[in-house]
């Protein structure tokens, strides 16, 4: 096996592990296993059209921002007051966003990017990352909630990226204790654990745009009103925010968040005791209760557009016991890939006998067959079919939208009066 992509070290971001074209061997493999690597892309007679979801640009942007995240956590560590170099951290996501832009195709090229450093690291790298993917695939959603401002103005998502970024920056400020109690239970009805969105704001109020420090506030604000932190309300108790009083972004990150959260735990602990949870698992559960109601459908959308249940480039096992490997899919049907049978099989060529993988499936057309494991795991009871043929069709709805500009009664505004001091309404 040759590898066919740069290897990310997994505790030293914006390192390289191993290059591309390096021949594996055992000894390579069981240092990889110990250094913590879970997967690699290899190349593979047959499917080097999986290639384009794996651009060197993007891990190299994507690797920059996360380099940037660990240095300032490795620094916190040893100082109480850690000064954010807000400028760099602007500068790493717009040059992440401007590769996003120029090879979409890496939408599908999602754990081994974002699976580098600590868990705190990995976790505020794969928000960003994913909450951009979101951004740019709702542009007319964004536009829509963004009205009292300038089309041009309301489709930019530097902010979103940054604001992303720095989300959980208030747990830098939260004694060993009460992180160490978030991360065994999970309780985010902890009073202190809770602290640490206004501890964040706070802190990067007077150094980055409203619309980013608002996401650091107001990120565990949830669509039904059941999030925090409570804000004033004329004439009545401070309460959460809901629905569209919560900003676009905030509603984007905070449902990453969550998903981020679902599949690889809160600390490295969970993923020491048996590795992250399916894709596939993560976001059938965030189309249950009790999540479903507590995000932005639109959102939610959005997320399911960007990461596919099955990850082109992944091996699978279908329900005939067969192992194949994804090479394609359709937001309208996720978990119904394009998929490459990989058992070679002897075939002649322009007189040239070469050994070729089998047939390749639609699992949209087959429907007598279906994934049943991925990742390690049983899948079986976790793949998910649209409600309805167009239930999960994106771009229709975009388009609804971009046709009738006009009409906003259906869909409030939002009020992004975050706290005093993040007073920037769009």
């Amino acid at each position: 096996m040759t590898i066919a992509a740069p290897i990310p070290h997994p505790v030293q971001p914006g390192s390289t592990l191993l290059k591309a074209g390096v021949a594996l061997d055992e000894a390579i493999l069981a240092k990889l296993r110990l250094t913590g690597v879970r997967e690699v892309w290899i190349r593979y007679p047959g499917l080097t059209d999986v290639a384009g979801a794996a651009s060197p640009f993007v891990a190299g942007a994507s690797a920059e921002m996360t380099r940037l995240v660990d240095a300032t956590f490795a620094a916190s560590a040893h100082s109480a007051s850690v000064r954010l170099d807000y400028n760099a951290y602007r500068n790493a996501v717009c040059g992440l966003l401007e590769r996003l832009s120029l090879h979409p195709r890496t939408t599908v090229y999602l754990d081994q990017m974002v699976g580098q450093g600590c868990a705190s690291v990995r976790h505020a790298s794969a928000v960003c990352f994913i909450s951009m993917l979101i951004g740019l695939r709702l542009e007319p959603w964004l536009i829509r909630n963004r009205s009292k401002i300038a089309a041009a103005k309301a489709r930019e998502i530097a902010n979103l990226g940054v604001g992303a970024l720095l989300h959980d920056v208030g747990m830098l400020l939260l004694d060993q204790e009460t992180r160490d109690r978030w991360g065994a239970a999970g309780d985010e009805s902890d009073p202190e654990f809770r602290r640490h969105v206004q501890l964040g704001f706070d802190m990067v109020k007077d150094e980055i745009e409203p619309t980013a420090s608002g996401i650091v506030l107001n990120h565990h604000q949830r669509y039904d009103g059941s999030g925090f932190p409570a804000v004033p309300c004329f004439g009545a108790e401070p309460r959460p925010l809901a629905a569209a009083r919560i900003h676009a972004f905030a509603r984007i990150v905070g449902l990453v968040d969550v998903f981020d959260r679902l599949r690889f735990g809160i600390d490295d602990r969970h993923l020491a005791e048996g590795g992250p949870v399916p894709t596939v698992r993560a976001l059938a559960a965030l189309q249950r209760e009790p999540w479903r109601s507590r995000f932005d459908p639109v959102a939610l959308m959005g997320l399911m557009s960007v990461v596919p249940p099955f990850a082109p480039g992944t091996l699978v096992t279908l329900s005939d016991g067969r192992v194949v490997a994804v090479v394609d899919w359709s937001p309208l049907d996720p978990c119904r890939p394009v998929v490459q049978d990989i058992e070679l099989r002897p075939k002649r060529v322009r007189g040239w006998l070469v050994q070729e993988p089998g047939e390749r499936i639609d699992l949209r057309i087959r429907r007598d067959l279906s994934v049943v494991r991925a990742e390690d795991a049983d899948v079986s009871l976790d793949v998910y079919e649209p409600p309805s043929p167009r239930a999960f069709d994106l771009d229709a709805l975009m388009r609804t939208w971009v046709d009738r500009t006009g009409d906003l009664d259906a869909h409030p505004q939002d009020s992004a009066t975050h706290r005093p001091g993040a007073s920037d309404a769009a």
